[in-house]
């Protein structure tokens, strides 16, 4: 009978976490890269109506 902690679950725990951490790191940079991508956009929208805010002005 093999013990409850044989090297085998052991590496097999190890690799299954391994990929939960890894999965985890890929799901939350492509959530990142897309909300900043959506922050530059909106910032160049209101960069822009500032701008055109100003010349109006003058």
């Amino acid at each position: 009978m093999d013990p409850l902690y044989s090297i085998d679950s052991i590496a097999f725990l190890g690799m299954f976490i391994f990929l939960l951490i890894l999965g985890y790191l890929v799901v939350t940079d492509i959530h990142y890269e897309e909300k900043k991508k959506e922050d530059t956009e909106e910032g160049k929208e209101n960069k822009k109506e500032k701008n055109d805010k100003y010349i109006d002005e003058r």
